[in-house]
Protein backbone atom coordinates (compact mmCIF):
# COMPACT_ATOMS: atom_id res chain seq x y z
CA UNK A 1 0.00 0.00 0.00
CA UNK A 2 1.24 3.55 -0.94
CA UNK A 3 0.83 6.53 0.71
CA UNK A 4 2.26 10.03 0.37
CA UNK A 5 2.54 12.41 3.46
CA UNK A 6 4.28 15.87 4.12
CA UNK A 7 6.80 14.53 6.66
CA UNK A 8 7.84 11.17 7.20
CA UNK A 9 9.44 10.66 10.84
CA UNK A 10 11.97 7.51 12.00
CA UNK A 11 12.29 6.86 15.14
CA UNK A 12 9.10 7.65 17.63
CA UNK A 13 11.55 9.40 20.64
CA UNK A 14 12.12 12.94 21.64
CA UNK A 15 13.13 14.09 19.07
CA UNK A 16 10.84 12.33 16.50
CA UNK A 17 7.66 13.24 18.97
CA UNK A 18 8.85 17.17 18.87
CA UNK A 19 8.99 17.55 15.38
CA UNK A 20 5.10 15.78 15.11
CA UNK A 21 3.94 17.98 17.45
CA UNK A 22 4.82 21.06 15.13
CA UNK A 23 3.86 19.61 11.82
CA UNK A 24 0.99 18.18 13.03
CA UNK A 25 0.08 21.92 14.39
CA UNK A 26 0.63 23.35 10.84
CA UNK A 27 -1.75 21.06 9.22
CA UNK A 28 0.53 18.67 7.59
CA UNK A 29 0.27 15.36 7.49
CA UNK A 30 2.43 12.91 9.02
CA UNK A 31 3.52 8.98 9.11
CA UNK A 32 6.15 7.87 11.67
CA UNK A 33 7.98 4.40 11.78
CA UNK A 34 9.47 2.70 14.81
CA UNK A 35 11.32 -0.32 15.18
CA UNK A 36 11.22 -0.73 18.99
CA UNK A 37 9.57 0.83 21.49
CA UNK A 38 7.76 3.96 21.38
CA UNK A 39 9.45 6.71 23.14
CA UNK A 40 12.53 6.02 22.65
CA UNK A 41 16.03 5.48 24.73
CA UNK A 42 15.17 7.86 27.82
CA UNK A 43 11.56 6.44 28.88
CA UNK A 44 12.03 3.14 27.84
CA UNK A 45 16.06 2.21 28.55
CA UNK A 46 18.02 5.24 29.30
CA UNK A 47 17.39 8.17 31.66
CA UNK A 48 14.66 7.59 33.56
CA UNK A 49 14.92 3.88 34.27
CA UNK A 50 18.09 5.09 35.47
CA UNK A 51 16.67 7.49 37.69
CA UNK A 52 14.82 5.15 39.25
CA UNK A 53 17.65 2.56 40.39
CA UNK A 54 19.88 5.93 41.03
CA UNK A 55 17.81 7.25 43.30
CA UNK A 56 17.39 3.81 45.38
CA UNK A 57 21.13 3.49 45.49
CA UNK A 58 20.51 7.17 46.93
CA UNK A 59 18.85 5.77 49.67
CA UNK A 60 21.79 3.12 50.40
CA UNK A 61 24.46 5.70 49.98
CA UNK A 62 22.38 8.51 52.32
CA UNK A 63 22.42 5.47 54.84
CA UNK A 64 25.84 5.30 54.92
CA UNK A 65 26.24 8.70 55.20
CA UNK A 66 24.03 8.65 58.49
CA UNK A 67 26.06 5.27 59.71
CA UNK A 68 29.47 7.58 59.01
CA UNK A 69 27.76 10.11 61.98
CA UNK A 70 26.60 7.60 64.03
CA UNK A 71 23.10 8.53 63.27
CA UNK A 72 21.49 5.32 62.61
CA UNK A 73 22.92 2.05 63.75
CA UNK A 74 21.40 -0.25 60.74
CA UNK A 75 22.30 -0.31 57.08
CA UNK A 76 19.32 -1.10 54.75
CA UNK A 77 19.71 -2.88 51.74
CA UNK A 78 18.00 -2.94 48.26
CA UNK A 79 15.63 -5.24 47.20
CA UNK A 80 16.83 -5.65 43.61
CA UNK A 81 13.74 -7.87 42.33
CA UNK A 82 11.15 -5.66 43.87
CA UNK A 83 13.37 -2.19 42.77
CA UNK A 84 13.17 -3.86 39.02
CA UNK A 85 9.13 -4.27 39.59
CA UNK A 86 9.14 -0.63 40.90
CA UNK A 87 11.27 0.39 37.60
CA UNK A 88 8.93 -1.85 35.30
CA UNK A 89 5.77 0.18 36.77
CA UNK A 90 7.27 3.34 34.81
CA UNK A 91 8.99 2.02 31.78
CA UNK A 92 5.92 -0.62 30.77
CA UNK A 93 3.23 1.79 30.41
CA UNK A 94 5.45 3.91 28.34
CA UNK A 95 4.79 2.51 24.86
CA UNK A 96 0.69 2.65 25.02
CA UNK A 97 1.42 6.22 26.32
CA UNK A 98 2.86 7.57 23.70
CA UNK A 99 1.20 5.37 21.01
CA UNK A 100 -2.07 7.08 22.60
CA UNK A 101 -0.39 10.53 22.24
CA UNK A 102 0.39 9.93 18.65
CA UNK A 103 -3.16 8.68 17.37
CA UNK A 104 -4.76 11.77 19.26
CA UNK A 105 -2.32 13.60 17.48
CA UNK A 106 -3.24 12.30 14.14
CA UNK A 107 -0.22 10.77 13.43
CA UNK A 108 -0.08 7.43 11.52
CA UNK A 109 1.74 5.01 13.42
CA UNK A 110 3.81 2.19 11.67
CA UNK A 111 5.89 -0.57 13.32
CA UNK A 112 8.83 -1.67 11.53
CA UNK A 113 12.03 -0.82 10.16
CA UNK A 114 12.18 2.22 7.25
CA UNK A 115 14.21 1.88 4.63
CA UNK A 116 14.83 4.32 1.71
CA UNK A 117 14.32 3.36 -1.42
CA UNK A 118 15.03 6.78 -3.17
CA UNK A 119 15.52 10.29 -2.52
CA UNK A 120 11.71 10.75 -1.12
CA UNK A 121 10.73 7.30 -1.05
CA UNK A 122 10.83 4.55 2.15
CA UNK A 123 9.42 1.39 2.81
CA UNK A 124 8.10 -0.49 6.06
CA UNK A 125 7.34 -3.94 6.01
CA UNK A 126 4.47 -3.98 3.38
CA UNK A 127 3.86 -0.17 3.24
CA UNK A 128 5.49 2.33 0.88
CA UNK A 129 5.69 6.04 1.48
CA UNK A 130 6.53 9.02 -0.73
CA UNK A 131 7.53 11.73 1.87
CA UNK A 132 7.93 15.61 0.76
CA UNK A 133 9.87 15.82 4.16
CA UNK A 134 11.88 12.94 6.07
CA UNK A 135 13.05 13.50 9.22
CA UNK A 136 15.38 10.87 10.71
CA UNK A 137 15.28 10.57 14.57
CA UNK A 138 16.76 7.26 15.39
CA UNK A 139 18.53 7.67 18.69
CA UNK A 140 21.93 6.20 19.02
CA UNK A 141 23.10 2.29 20.33
CA UNK A 142 25.75 0.57 21.90
CA UNK A 143 28.51 0.89 19.81
CA UNK A 144 29.95 -2.42 18.63
CA UNK A 145 32.87 -4.09 20.67
CA UNK A 146 35.41 -4.72 18.07
CA UNK A 147 36.76 -7.96 20.07
CA UNK A 148 35.94 -11.99 20.70
CA UNK A 149 33.46 -12.16 22.87
CA UNK A 150 32.22 -9.65 21.78
CA UNK A 151 28.46 -11.45 22.35
CA UNK A 152 29.26 -12.47 25.98
CA UNK A 153 28.90 -8.67 26.86
CA UNK A 154 25.68 -7.47 28.40
CA UNK A 155 24.95 -4.13 26.71
CA UNK A 156 23.46 -1.00 29.13
CA UNK A 157 20.17 -2.41 28.08
CA UNK A 158 20.17 -5.54 29.50
CA UNK A 159 21.60 -4.13 32.68
CA UNK A 160 18.32 -2.52 33.10
CA UNK A 161 16.36 -5.72 32.48
CA UNK A 162 18.58 -7.49 35.30
CA UNK A 163 15.98 -9.56 37.49
CA UNK A 164 19.19 -10.88 39.91
CA UNK A 165 22.17 -8.77 40.19
CA UNK A 166 25.62 -10.95 39.78
CA UNK A 167 27.96 -11.44 42.51
CA UNK A 168 30.51 -9.86 40.13
CA UNK A 169 30.53 -7.25 37.14
CA UNK A 170 33.30 -5.79 34.33
CA UNK A 171 32.12 -2.91 33.23
CA UNK A 172 34.07 -2.07 29.79
CA UNK A 173 34.67 1.35 29.29
CA UNK A 174 35.60 4.73 31.75
CA UNK A 175 32.51 6.79 30.36
CA UNK A 176 29.58 7.88 32.36
CA UNK A 177 27.08 4.57 31.98
CA UNK A 178 29.92 2.54 33.39
CA UNK A 179 30.49 4.74 36.56
CA UNK A 180 26.54 5.48 37.04
CA UNK A 181 25.86 1.75 37.06
CA UNK A 182 29.48 0.89 39.24
CA UNK A 183 28.15 2.98 41.69
CA UNK A 184 24.55 1.38 41.81
CA UNK A 185 25.62 -2.22 41.57
CA UNK A 186 28.39 -1.29 44.32
CA UNK A 187 25.83 -0.24 46.56
CA UNK A 188 24.06 -3.43 45.95
CA UNK A 189 26.87 -5.62 47.62
CA UNK A 190 28.17 -6.43 44.13
CA UNK A 191 32.13 -6.22 43.40
CA UNK A 192 32.86 -4.04 40.49
CA UNK A 193 36.02 -2.88 37.80
CA UNK A 194 35.87 -0.44 35.22
CA UNK A 195 38.33 -0.95 32.88
CA UNK A 196 39.32 2.17 31.01
CA UNK A 197 41.45 1.93 28.00
CA UNK A 198 42.77 5.31 27.66
CA UNK A 199 44.48 7.74 29.85
CA UNK A 200 41.92 8.90 31.89
CA UNK A 201 38.00 8.40 32.65
CA UNK A 202 35.44 10.82 32.07
CA UNK A 203 37.01 12.47 29.54
CA UNK A 204 34.24 14.46 28.68
CA UNK A 205 34.54 15.96 32.12
CA UNK A 206 36.94 18.73 33.59
CA UNK A 207 40.21 16.36 34.55
CA UNK A 208 40.19 17.80 37.96
CA UNK A 209 36.73 16.43 38.93
CA UNK A 210 37.05 13.52 37.08
CA UNK A 211 39.89 12.61 39.40
CA UNK A 212 37.73 13.31 41.97
CA UNK A 213 34.96 10.89 40.61
CA UNK A 214 37.37 7.97 40.16
CA UNK A 215 39.17 8.53 44.08
CA UNK A 216 35.51 8.22 44.97
CA UNK A 217 34.56 5.44 43.36
CA UNK A 218 37.69 3.99 44.34
CA UNK A 219 37.03 4.65 47.99
CA UNK A 220 33.43 2.66 47.65
CA UNK A 221 35.26 -0.57 46.49
CA UNK A 222 35.37 -0.18 42.76
CA UNK A 223 38.44 -1.27 41.12
CA UNK A 224 39.11 1.51 38.31
CA UNK A 225 41.72 0.12 35.43
CA UNK A 226 43.17 2.88 33.47
CA UNK A 227 45.37 2.05 30.60
CA UNK A 228 44.07 -1.27 29.37
CA UNK A 229 42.50 -2.29 26.57
CA UNK A 230 40.41 -5.28 26.63
CA UNK A 231 41.06 -7.97 23.55
CA UNK A 232 38.93 -10.55 24.13
CA UNK A 233 36.14 -12.16 26.70
CA UNK A 234 36.04 -15.95 27.27
CA UNK A 235 33.70 -18.15 29.05
CA UNK A 236 35.25 -20.44 31.27
CA UNK A 237 32.43 -22.63 33.29
CA UNK A 238 29.90 -20.23 34.78
CA UNK A 239 32.34 -17.24 34.61
CA UNK A 240 33.36 -15.05 32.48
CA UNK A 241 37.44 -14.40 31.63
CA UNK A 242 38.53 -10.90 30.71
CA UNK A 243 41.95 -10.26 28.72
CA UNK A 244 43.45 -7.13 28.32
CA UNK A 245 46.47 -6.00 26.18
CA UNK A 246 48.27 -6.98 22.84
CA UNK A 247 49.74 -10.07 24.44
CA UNK A 248 46.31 -11.00 26.01
CA UNK A 249 47.18 -10.85 29.89
CA UNK A 250 44.09 -12.39 32.18
CA UNK A 251 42.76 -9.76 33.73
CA UNK A 252 40.06 -10.81 36.10
CA UNK A 253 37.17 -13.33 36.56
CA UNK A 254 34.02 -12.20 36.80
CA UNK A 255 30.23 -13.36 36.38
CA UNK A 256 28.94 -10.31 34.12
CA UNK A 257 30.90 -7.97 31.61
CA UNK A 258 29.00 -4.38 30.92
CA UNK A 259 29.00 -3.03 27.89
CA UNK A 260 29.95 1.06 28.93
CA UNK A 261 32.02 2.16 26.23
CA UNK A 262 29.81 4.45 24.67
CA UNK A 263 26.97 5.05 22.05
CA UNK A 264 26.70 5.07 17.81
CA UNK A 265 23.87 6.44 15.72
CA UNK A 266 21.60 4.11 15.31
CA UNK A 267 21.67 4.60 11.22
CA UNK A 268 22.43 1.16 10.07
CA UNK A 269 19.38 -0.52 7.81
CA UNK A 270 18.23 2.49 6.77
CA UNK A 271 20.05 2.12 3.49
CA UNK A 272 21.32 5.87 3.42
CA UNK A 273 23.05 5.64 0.54
CA UNK A 274 19.11 4.93 -1.52
CA UNK A 275 18.69 8.80 -0.58
CA UNK A 276 21.78 10.42 -1.28
CA UNK A 277 22.45 11.29 2.82
CA UNK A 278 25.70 11.67 4.06
CA UNK A 279 26.76 10.45 7.56
CA UNK A 280 29.60 10.99 9.65
CA UNK A 281 31.22 8.84 12.41
CA UNK A 282 28.80 10.69 15.00
CA UNK A 283 25.60 10.59 12.41
CA UNK A 284 23.73 12.29 9.91
CA UNK A 285 25.58 15.43 8.34
CA UNK A 286 23.39 18.13 9.42
CA UNK A 287 23.76 22.03 8.13
CA UNK A 288 23.53 24.63 11.00
CA UNK A 289 19.50 24.24 10.65
CA UNK A 290 19.82 20.64 10.93
CA UNK A 291 19.18 19.80 7.35
CA UNK A 292 20.68 17.21 5.80
CA UNK A 293 23.86 18.24 3.79
CA UNK A 294 23.35 16.05 0.55
CA UNK A 295 19.54 15.46 0.58
CA UNK A 296 17.56 18.61 0.75
CA UNK A 297 14.39 16.70 1.90
CA UNK A 298 15.86 15.25 4.87
CA UNK A 299 16.64 16.47 8.02
CA UNK A 300 17.87 14.64 11.36
CA UNK A 301 18.97 15.90 14.81
CA UNK A 302 19.29 14.12 18.35
CA UNK A 303 21.90 11.50 18.94
CA UNK A 304 22.05 9.96 15.23
CA UNK A 305 22.80 13.24 13.83
CA UNK A 306 26.21 15.10 13.95
CA UNK A 307 25.92 17.31 16.63
CA UNK A 308 27.68 18.05 19.63
CA UNK A 309 25.99 16.52 22.27
CA UNK A 310 23.71 13.29 23.04
CA UNK A 311 21.60 14.32 25.70
CA UNK A 312 17.69 13.84 26.10
CA UNK A 313 17.40 17.90 26.39
CA UNK A 314 19.28 18.64 23.75
CA UNK A 315 17.39 16.33 21.20
CA UNK A 316 14.57 17.92 22.38
CA UNK A 317 16.11 21.46 21.76
CA UNK A 318 17.54 20.50 18.29
CA UNK A 319 14.30 18.46 17.08
CA UNK A 320 12.13 21.81 18.00
CA UNK A 321 14.76 23.80 16.42
CA UNK A 322 14.94 21.81 13.20
CA UNK A 323 10.97 21.68 12.96
CA UNK A 324 10.70 25.28 13.29
CA UNK A 325 13.30 25.71 10.11
CA UNK A 326 11.28 22.55 8.41
CA UNK A 327 7.86 23.58 8.52
CA UNK A 328 7.82 27.43 8.98
CA UNK A 329 10.66 28.40 7.02
CA UNK A 330 12.81 29.79 9.62
CA UNK A 331 16.90 29.54 9.64
CA UNK A 332 16.67 29.32 13.77
CA UNK A 333 20.17 27.71 14.92
CA UNK A 334 20.98 25.89 18.47
CA UNK A 335 23.86 27.88 20.95
CA UNK A 336 25.73 24.55 22.80
CA UNK A 337 27.85 27.03 24.95
CA UNK A 338 25.26 26.39 27.90
CA UNK A 339 24.37 22.70 27.96
CA UNK A 340 24.47 21.36 31.41
CA UNK A 341 25.41 17.71 31.86
CA UNK A 342 25.64 15.12 34.43
CA UNK A 343 26.75 11.85 35.72
CA UNK A 344 24.64 10.14 38.39
CA UNK A 345 27.16 9.11 40.49
CA UNK A 346 26.67 9.10 44.14
CA UNK A 347 27.51 12.13 44.81
CA UNK A 348 26.63 13.50 41.06
CA UNK A 349 29.50 14.70 38.87
CA UNK A 350 27.85 17.72 36.82
CA UNK A 351 29.35 20.12 34.05
CA UNK A 352 28.22 23.12 31.50
CA UNK A 353 30.48 25.10 29.66
CA UNK A 354 34.26 24.86 28.93
CA UNK A 355 36.21 23.03 31.16
CA UNK A 356 39.87 24.61 32.42
CA UNK A 357 41.54 22.63 29.30
CA UNK A 358 39.16 24.30 26.49
CA UNK A 359 39.37 27.43 27.72
CA UNK A 360 43.10 27.37 28.22
CA UNK A 361 43.59 26.16 25.09
CA UNK A 362 40.78 29.14 23.69
CA UNK A 363 43.54 31.61 24.91
CA UNK A 364 40.86 33.18 27.12
CA UNK A 365 42.09 35.50 30.19
CA UNK A 366 40.32 33.92 33.19
CA UNK A 367 39.57 33.32 36.85
CA UNK A 368 39.54 29.78 38.63
CA UNK A 369 37.67 29.77 41.37
CA UNK A 370 38.15 26.00 42.84
CA UNK A 371 38.27 24.19 45.99
CA UNK A 372 37.23 21.21 48.38
CA UNK A 373 33.68 21.23 49.14
CA UNK A 374 34.10 17.63 51.72
CA UNK A 375 34.20 19.78 54.74
CA UNK A 376 31.10 22.26 53.97
CA UNK A 377 28.03 21.80 55.82
CA UNK A 378 25.89 19.87 53.51
CA UNK A 379 28.56 17.73 53.04
CA UNK A 380 28.89 16.79 56.30
CA UNK A 381 25.32 16.52 57.03
CA UNK A 382 24.96 13.13 54.24
CA UNK A 383 28.52 12.20 55.01
CA UNK A 384 30.19 13.08 51.74
CA UNK A 385 33.78 12.19 51.94
CA UNK A 386 34.93 13.56 48.55
CA UNK A 387 33.25 16.97 47.01
CA UNK A 388 34.82 19.55 44.99
CA UNK A 389 34.28 22.19 42.59
CA UNK A 390 35.66 24.54 39.60
CA UNK A 391 34.09 27.47 38.09
CA UNK A 392 35.90 29.50 35.30
CA UNK A 393 35.20 33.28 35.47
CA UNK A 394 36.22 35.58 31.71
CA UNK A 395 37.89 37.97 33.64
CA UNK A 396 37.11 41.41 31.27
CA UNK A 397 33.28 40.33 31.51
CA UNK A 398 32.77 38.83 34.93
CA UNK A 399 30.35 36.05 32.89
CA UNK A 400 30.92 32.43 33.75
CA UNK A 401 32.68 30.43 31.20
CA UNK A 402 32.56 27.14 32.46
CA UNK A 403 31.33 25.32 35.81
CA UNK A 404 32.17 21.95 37.27
CA UNK A 405 31.00 20.44 40.47
CA UNK A 406 31.14 17.47 41.85
CA UNK A 407 28.55 16.76 45.37
CA UNK A 408 25.56 17.00 47.08
CA UNK A 409 22.64 17.71 44.61
CA UNK A 410 25.43 19.19 41.85
CA UNK A 411 22.83 18.33 39.74
CA UNK A 412 20.48 20.66 40.48
CA UNK A 413 22.78 23.52 41.27
CA UNK A 414 24.48 23.04 37.89
CA UNK A 415 20.94 24.01 36.28
CA UNK A 416 21.24 27.43 37.70
CA UNK A 417 24.85 28.08 36.39
CA UNK A 418 23.41 26.90 33.28
CA UNK A 419 20.31 29.37 33.52
CA UNK A 420 23.39 32.21 34.20
CA UNK A 421 25.48 31.38 31.37
CA UNK A 422 22.73 31.58 28.80
CA UNK A 423 20.99 34.41 30.16
CA UNK A 424 24.88 36.16 30.74
CA UNK A 425 24.69 37.04 34.69
CA UNK A 426 27.71 37.96 35.90
CA UNK A 427 29.81 36.13 38.55
CA UNK A 428 28.88 39.03 40.78
CA UNK A 429 25.19 39.12 39.90
CA UNK A 430 25.11 35.64 41.22
CA UNK A 431 27.34 35.50 44.03
CA UNK A 432 25.01 38.98 45.51
CA UNK A 433 21.66 37.85 44.86
CA UNK A 434 19.67 36.58 47.55
CA UNK A 435 18.97 33.03 47.47
CA UNK A 436 17.20 30.70 49.61
CA UNK A 437 19.45 29.57 52.98
CA UNK A 438 20.59 26.77 53.60
CA UNK A 439 20.56 25.05 49.96
CA UNK A 440 22.83 23.96 47.28
CA UNK A 441 22.65 26.34 44.79
CA UNK A 442 23.47 29.41 47.67
CA UNK A 443 27.11 27.75 47.83
CA UNK A 444 27.14 29.42 44.78
CA UNK A 445 28.09 32.46 47.08
CA UNK A 446 31.26 30.81 48.48
CA UNK A 447 32.68 29.31 45.30
CA UNK A 448 32.71 32.90 43.44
Amino acid sequence: MNKSVDLFIIGAGVAGGAVAKVARRAGWSVAMAEVDGLGGTCPLRGCEPKKVLWQAAETIWRAAGARKNSLIDTQPRIDWPALMRFKRSFTEPVDASVEQSLHDLGVDVVRGQAEFLAEDRLTVGDREFQASHIFIGTGATPMRLPFEGAQLVTTSDGFLELDELPGSIVFIGGGYISFEFAHIAARCGVFCKIIQRGERALKLFDRDMAELVVAATRDLGVEVVIGEEVTDVQREGDRLRVHVGPERRRLCDCEMVVHGAGRAPNLDGLNLDRAGVERAKRGVRVDAHFRSVSNPRVWSAGDCADTPFQLTPVADMEAWTAAQNMVHGKEITVDYSAVPSVTFTLPPLASVGLTEEQARKKGLEMDVFSGDMSGWSSSRRVGVGRAGYKLLVDKSTDRILGAHLFGHKAEEVINALALAMGNGLTARQLKTFPLAYPTGIYELRYML
